[in-house]
């Protein structure tokens, strides 16, 4: 007896990302407090601490999230198209056995199933 195992890949894939909602902008409105400009700071240091005030102002109201998704690969001759030329012989078998109502018809849908 010959086991095969599934020889298809399985691909994980890693999203990170925030939830932001309806109530995320007045939350941010109200928790962020711009910084003084200092006269003797440059550019980059200005942006610098922008960009820092709203980084722990977004931390605190929506947290980046990580989330990992693990899926199977597709079968190699399972692909787009030949799944719509499928998909197409079907449907015009499906209409013609709903048109006639003949037995023989209905048994080409379900072969084409």
């Amino acid at each position: 007896m010959n086991i095969s195992a599934d020889t298809r890949k399985i691909q994980t894939e890693v999203t990170i990302k925030r939830f932001i909602n309806e109530n995320t902008c007045s939350l941010f409105t109200q928790d962020f407090t711009p910084t003084e400009p200092l006269l003797s700071a440059s550019v980059k240091d200005l942006v610098d601490s922008f960009s820092s005030n709203v980084i722990n102002v977004m931390d605190a109201i929506a947290p980046v999230t990580t989330k990992v998704v693990t899926c199977k690969t597709r079968a190699p001759w399972r692909n787009a198209t030949v799944f719509k030329s499928q998909k197409r012989e079907y449907r015009k078998a499906e209409h013609r056995w709903q048109k006639r109502k003949l037995q023989v018809h209905y048994i080409s849908e379900e072969t084409t199933l």
